[in-house]
């Protein structure tokens, strides 16, 4: 990882996870044209809460899952790709386990959106969707996953 990068992360207090291989049939990262599709994240395997919001988890709590999500889809770019040849986050979708009363997935994914924008600057603007979703695998409150469009090396 570049110096800019790794002082970045220290800024915004973030200590990317080690990426472990998948445990389904996909693949992490598909580069195609010069874009990266990254396969959606869930938060890192540290965060410990698992539930949905509105019954078992509040928002500020489903905000700091999706800031791990976020740290993880960084760390999945880093070992594929290198943060330092992301050129433009193009388009996140955010996922949020939901209750059926519950409507504050955007706040909830603000925090993917607030991270990526305090690692990569105006590299990390985007396009984004939040929705709201039943359940996620593995009774995660969120699920992140990520368009970048590369610098072509």
């Amino acid at each position: 990882m570049d110096s800019e990068h790794r002082a970045r992360l220290a800024e915004v207090g973030v200590e990317l996870p080690t990426i472990s291989p998948p445990s389904h049939n996909y693949a992490p990262t598909v580069l195609a044209r010069g874009v990266m599709y990254v396969s959606g994240k869930v938060p890192c395997p540290d965060f410990p809460t698992r539930g949905r919001l509105g019954d078992e988890v509040d928002t500020e709590t489903g905000y700091l899952a999706a800031r791990s999500a976020a740290a993880h889809c960084l760390a999945q770019l880093e070992a594929d790709l290198g943060l330092e040849h992301v050129a433009q986050i193009l388009k996140i979708t955010g996922f949020v386990a939901s209750a059926p009363d519950f409507h504050e997935q955007p706040q909830v994914i603000n925090g993917a959106s607030d991270l990526f924008t305090q690692v990569l600057g105006a590299r990390g603007e985007h396009a984004r969707s939040a929705i709201g979703v039943a359940a996620l695998p593995g009774n995660w409150p969120v699920e992140v996953e990520i368009t970048v469009l590369t610098d072509g090396t």
